[in-house]
């Protein structure tokens, strides 16, 4: 499987600390590949590194081929990468229809098929376009926050924590759109804490700790490494 992302040597952090070290992932073109990690392990850190948000300072981050690292945020959202965030991030005094606009920003608001494709996806957000998003439930926001994402039909889409404070029932359907979008044809990177589901729906996958790469392979194999069920599975 050819790689639509690949990261070599990723070195990032803040101020004097290096949160990563020389990390190499590929992320599959038309994969689900995701990544694992507790708490501190540097997850976030790295999906600002591939943003633009906290550059590297050492490393490669090709994109279909080019490389990226250095780029500002804008220049690579427009080159097709789409990132929904933990923790939702809404414009509460916004409209749902403006929250979902508002991820074709880098195309200059052109939709083409992503809002009625988003429409698809959650027949709810349809009811509530013109409702002010700061009103909707968090499984609701949830969905707004996917769509955002999804809107501009980028070509890989990297997904933080999306089962974050949600109910179960709304992580599963979360995972469900997921792995719907996969099977449209999608490439994601789907940073998790939610390990079993996670590896549900993923093709391959990586483990971060300490900022370090510490196992990878496919999902059915990290499911059944040792190490990776006493830390994730008990």
């Amino acid at each position: 499987m050819s790689a639509i992302l690949s990261l070599r040597g990723i070195r990032s952090g803040y101020d004097h600390a290096d949160v990563l070290a020389d990390v190499d992932i590929d992320i599959g073109a038309g994969a689900v590949t995701c990544l694992l990690g507790a708490n501190g392990a540097g997850k976030s850190t790295l999906v600002r590194a591939i943003m633009g948000l906290t550059p590297a300072r050492a490393g490669r981050i090709l994109f279909e081929g080019a490389d990226i690292a250095g780029w500002p945020t804008h220049r690579i959202v427009g080159a097709g990468i789409a990132c929904i965030p933990e923790g939702r991030r809404m414009f509460p005094k916004l409209t749902v229809e403006e929250n979902l606009r508002l991820g074709a920003y880098a195309k200059g608001g052109r939709l083409s098929r992503g809002l009625d494709r988003v429409y698809a996806l959650f027949p709810r957000l349809a009811e509530r376009r013109a409702q002010m998003a700061g009103t909707l439930s968090g499984g609701e926001q949830a969905m707004v926050s996917i769509g955002r994402g999804v809107v501009a039909e980028p070509r890989l889409l990297v997904i933080d924590e999306p089962s974050l404070g949600l109910s179960p029932l709304f992580v599963k359907e979360s995972f469900a759109i997921i792995h719907r979008l996969n099977a449209e044809g999608a490439s994601v990177f789907l940073i998790e804490q939610n390990v079993r589901q996670t590896l549900a729906i993923s093709h391959a996958g990586y483990v971060l700790s300490q900022g370090r790469v510490t196992a990878s392979g496919t999902s059915a194999a990290l499911a059944a490494d040792e190490d990776v069920k006493r830390a994730y599975f008990g």
